[in-house]
């Protein structure tokens, strides 16, 4: 659910996808 919650900004999407 927290990766749904993050992919909401594109910013830190891909900040998130990068730290994944």
């Amino acid at each position: 659910l927290n990766f749904v919650y993050f992919t909401s900004n594109s910013v830190c999407d891909n900040t998130v996808i990068k730290a994944h």
